[in-house]
């Protein structure tokens, strides 16, 4: 499976229609994607999965947040603190199934840098796309977390508040992937958005 520097992270929190924002991206060179959902019950959100899935079949799809809906879909589950614990999800998921986890500190990347398949590392800015993000720990605080980044065996992906303004000023950090959303789907033509920054990232 496809883990590239640039990972377009699809959220039905964003103002862009879902299927708007899979529209770009099927348009795009992207090649690495995660599906999130929020306030949607179990049926709606497996068939807004489906969906997805249909529309983008080459793409290494992650699912975000529902370990039953990433083994019956995705190619990956992405877990948060909140949600199922690492240690269980990994006795339950198919060989082969990715598993993503969300990391903030130092500590956090040592530890489940040992568990997982890639990490997502933020906030990195305030983010409109999730309300109840940890502070953004800024340039300052990743250069902090740097030492840890590049020991770490496994992909990890600055998240939070990204566009490509930041991805150029951050992108010389070698051992360092981004997961973008609202810096995308924002922009006047995603699908341009996107390429440019695999561009640079290349």
């Amino acid at each position: 499976m496809d883990l590239s520097r640039l990972m377009v992270l699809i959220s039905n929190t964003l103002a862009m229609p879902v299927m708007d924002q899979v529209r770009f991206v099927k348009e795009s060179s992207a090649t690495l994607v995660q599906y999130r959902a929020k306030s949607l019950d179990h049926k709606a959100w497996l068939r807004e999965a489906i969906a997805v899935r249909e529309a983008l079949p080459d793409v290494t799809l992650i699912i975000n947040d529902n370990l039953e809906i990433a083994c019956e879909v995705g190619d990956g589950v992405h877990l948060g603190d909140n949600d199922t614990a690492i240690e269980d999800a990994i006795k339950k998921i198919p060989s082969g199934l990715l598993v993503g986890g969300t990391c903030n500190a130092i500590g956090d990347i040592e530890t489940k840098g040992t568990q997982c398949s890639y990490l997502g590392l933020g906030p990195y800015n305030a983010t409109t796309t999730k309300s109840n993000h940890k502070q953004p720990f800024l340039r300052a605080g990743l250069e902090a977390r740097m030492r840890a980044v590049d020991i770490a065996k496994i992909p990890v992906y600055l998240i939070g508040g990204l566009n490509f303004q930041y991805v150029s000023e951050l992108a010389d950090f070698r051992n360092l992937s981004f997961c973008i959303s609202g810096g995308l789907f924002s922009a006047s033509n995603p699908t341009s958005e996107i390429d440019r920054i695999i561009e640079i990232l290349a």
